[in-house]
């Protein structure tokens, strides 16, 4: 059994995607915001796919999931965007946000690796 890895990036992907979940389910509830069907259901299936990759973070497969899902995600509301589907606001802090999210899991991807190599030593021996 794989343990969660500790540190901050788990817990702030957990958080922000949580957020994030939140706050797409909402906007279908809000009478005074247009949400097209389409942004609702795009996202929270990445968010979804992003919760089950954060909660197995310990292999370099979910690692890579949760990148490519934010990265899918961006690259959704950067189309979004240009379709005039959802607000510029909104589209401009999710692309921050994910943008933000993906160098910061890239700048920390060798300690992962790395850590994770160690914990295959250490079961070799």
């Amino acid at each position: 059994m794989q343990q969660n890895k500790s540190g901050l990036l788990p817990k702030w992907l957990f958080l922000s995607t949580t957020l994030h979940l939140i706050f797409i389910i909402s906007q279908l509830y809000f009478p005074y915001v247009k949400t097209e069907p389409s942004v609702v259901i795009c996202s929270t299936i990445l968010c979804c796919i992003k919760l089950v990759g954060i909660k197995r973070m310990g292999s370099c497969l979910f690692y890579l999931v949760v990148a490519i899902a934010t990265g899918i995600d961006v690259g959704f509301f950067v189309w979004f965007g240009v379709k005039k589907i959802v607000n510029m606001n909104w589209c401009l802090f999710e692309v921050i946000l994910g943008v933000l999210t993906l160098g910061w899991m890239v700048f920390l991807y060798p300690y992962y690796l790395m850590d994770e190599n160690i914990n295959d030593r250490k079961k070799d021996e």
